[in-house]
């Protein structure tokens, strides 16, 4: 059983297994699954609720039919003013729920039992009775949408006048962002259409506005309704074939809203070839929202430059789409545009590619907001992962991560599968620069799977990156992409870790020169530097080395960039050790680690406190165990899972003298293995 259907079961019934069962019993899950079709009451809880109303007052049951047909809970005043000949409100209320009827909410509010008894009572009206309801409802309910549709429920046939009205307030709606109550209104007036054009126009808007609104999972059971109803229209030979493929329908307007459905989904050739075909045939009030699709599907199929191409012609048509956001894709394409609107994701990534994470997290707060109120999930989530972005780029974090899990779990949840692998490796960096490196590894490992799946290249290459991200080691796909931070820091920290300094050299020269390395601000220049500073270093040039984190230090202290100003430290304070200055050493790592502490950075912490052991500042766990500052540096690299050369390189000693050192810690502790060391200090609390 789908989700949906199982959350419907369980809000009609209340989770109630008999009646679950019965229902289930009877009742196909495709219409468990709608929520626009009402769930029927089990026979056992009719005659139940049979009996209580018969036991009733004429009074009780006359406002348990009224505030059945209002759908509770609702106000006692207004349930009293649709219902007829009611008497004393208070004590029609008070026979009611002497009853069992209904029951008495604070605020002078009313309600059904539960969901079922609303059901029972709804169903247990006859067809004139209910139509009478609906009008007095209509003539007293305030809010103009909710009047409209008891008009709509009381109509015995077409009523073309009403149907105006409902497709006006629709309208209405859309410009506030309403898109789900919109696509009801219009499903509303489309039943109240008598002509067979008209109506299937405003099914097709229905729709497209279910699916702008989001709803990905609701679109797609819309979309095989309406295949359904055209095959059914068609002769009938063809009418099986037709019902089983949503993609019959050659009408360009229905072909361009099944593309876009198709995209969200992750059906990239349908999509593909749906909207080839829309744009083919397209009409101008739809063009440009056809070739921002074409755009998007172009991104995600990992073919730029045809992206770039589409969104331009987007931007060119006469009539802009209104919630298209063809600006965007040309950022994201590399071909950002000087059009873009001030306030948007396209203004946010050229802030992230200057440097400006702050700025870049205030603009993407600001369009969160805003997409929120235009009712544009899509659009929304997008801008949700690359604010988690700016706040990872500014070393918050944990505020990243749980962003980031959000906005992947919404997208789920509404099917908007095209997102998923963006979403999904949004949420690795933060979790790694936290020490949640399992974590982070696994949801590369799930935004990969899901891009292959769904031949996402663009998903495929960002969870390459990621990937490079996360072990430093690896060589990263040429380029960059907004939604995953820099791997080529790593990638040549990692070089020169290993000694291979002529390939390092090469790659900070790539790195300085071209690509995405987001060097314009004090930040990137900083680490440019430190970068070369660590190069010298490792070619024995110490004095050239500290000249450089001293000048990188310089760009970033102050609180211009925390973590920046703290990695600088760390590698200036293993300088200063490494040529026997341990005093000014430790000063420096000390306050490296005071930063990472606050950041949260529990991998660089314990980077720092290696160091520290080194500089001889002994620790509390070299009295437990009877080790040296220099063994328990050592030990905890081996327990932590490094080769003795990665040891050897680490604290710029040699392999002998860290075999010499293990020799002496196993003796010490009377172990004889890596896995038994590791144990030991797991023990003494010294955690790798």
């Amino acid at each position: 059983m789908a989700e949906r259907a199982a959350a419907r079961l369980r809000e009609h019934t209340l989770g109630n297994p008999l009646h679950a069962r019965a229902l289930l019993a009877n009742v196909p899950l495709p219409v468990l699954a709608d929520s626009s079709l009402p769930l029927p009451v089990p026979s056992t809880y009719l005659r139940l609720f049979a009996r209580r109303r018969h036991a009733a007052t004429p009074a009780a049951r006359r406002l348990a039919a009224a505030c059945a047909v209002l759908g509770g809970p609702c106000p006692l005043h207004l349930a009293a003013a649709v219902a007829t000949e009611l008497g004393e409100p208070l004590t029609a209320l008070e026979e009611a729920a002497a009853a069992g009827l209904l029951r008495e909410l604070p605020g002078r509010m009313i309600d059904f039992p539960e969901p079922l008894a609303r059901a029972a009572a709804y169903d247990g009206l006859g067809a004139g009775g209910r139509a009478r309801l609906h009008l007095a409802a209509a003539r007293v309910i305030d809010d103009p949408g909710a009047a409209l549709r008891h008009r709509a429920a009381a109509a015995g046939g077409p009523d073309e006048l009403l149907a105006e009205e409902l497709v006006g307030y629709a309208a209405k709606a859309v410009q506030h962002g309403q898109w789900q109550e919109s696509a009801a209104h219009l499903d509303l007036a489309a039943g109240l259409t008598e002509s067979a054009a008209r109506r299937d126009e405003l099914r097709t808007a229905v729709l497209e506005h279910v699916l702008i609104g989001g709803d990905v999972l609701r679109a797609t059971e819309l979309a095989t309704g309406l295949a359904t109803e055209f095959a059914t229209g068609s002769s009938t030979g063809l009418a099986t074939e037709l019902a089983a493929a949503r993609n019959a329908d050659p009408r360009p307007v229905r072909r361009y809203v099944l593309g876009r459905l198709a995209l969200a989904s992750g059906r990239f050739e349908e999509a593909s070839e749906l909207l080839t075909e829309a744009w083919r045939h397209r009409e101008p009030a739809f063009a440009a929202d056809v070739a921002e699709q074409l755009a998007w599907l172009k991104l995600v199929t990992g073919q730029r430059a045809a992206a770039v191409e589409w969104a331009r012609r987007a931007i060119e048509q006469p009539i802009r789409g209104a919630v298209a956001r063809p600006y965007d894709v040309l950022a994201l394409g590399g071909a950002p545009s000087a059009g873009a609107p001030s306030d948007s994701l396209a203004a946010a990534v050229a802030l992230l590619e200057q440097d400006a994470a702050e700025q870049a997290g205030a603009m993407l707060r600001r369009v969160v907001a805003a997409e929120r109120k235009a009712g544009l999930p899509h659009h929304r989530l997008l801008a949700t992962a690359l604010l988690a972005v700016a706040e990872h780029e500014a070393a918050r974090w944990e505020e990243a991560a749980t962003r980031a899990g959000r906005a992947l779990a919404e997208a789920a949840a509404l099917g908007q599968r095209w997102l998923l692998p963006c979403l999904e490796v949004v949420c690795a960096a933060p979790l790694a620069a936290r020490g949640r490196l399992d974590r982070a590894l696994a949801h590369v490992a799930g935004a990969r799977s899901t891009a292959r799946g769904l031949r996402h290249v663009l998903g495929e290459r960002q969870a390459d990156l990621a990937t490079a991200l996360l072990t430093a080691g690896a060589e990263p796909p040429e380029g960059g992409d907004a939604f995953v931070p820099d791997p080529r820091p790593g990638r040549i920290e990692a070089l020169i870790a290993d000694g291979r300094l002529e390939e390092a050299e090469g790659a900070l020269a790539a790195f300085g020169e071209c690509g995405r390395s987001r060097r314009a601000g004090p930040r990137g220049q900083s680490e440019r530097i430190r970068l070369e500073a660590l190069l010298q270093a490792a070619r024995n040039v110490p004095e050239a080395a500290e000249e450089g984190f001293s000048r990188a230090l310089a760009l970033v202290e102050r609180e211009v960039s925390p973590l920046q100003e703290a990695r600088v430290l760390l590698d200036l304070g293993r300088l200063l050790r490494r040529t026997g200055r341990r005093k000014a050493a430790a000063e420096r790592l000390e306050a490296a680690r005071a930063i990472f502490e606050r950041l949260g950075a529990c991998p660089l912490v314990d980077r720092c406190a290696h160091e520290l052991a080194a500089c001889g500042l002994e620790p509390p766990a070299t009295v437990r165990l009877g080790l040296t500052p220099q063994e328990l540096s050592t030990a905890t690299l081996v327990a932590s899972g490094l080769t003795n050369r990665q040891i050897a390189r680490e604290l710029l000693i040699s392999v002998k003298t860290v075999e010499y050192h293990i020799g002496k810690i196993y003796t010490k502790l009377g172990i004889g293995s890596r896995v038994a060391l590791a144990a030991k200090l797991a023990a003494c609390g010294q955690t790798a």
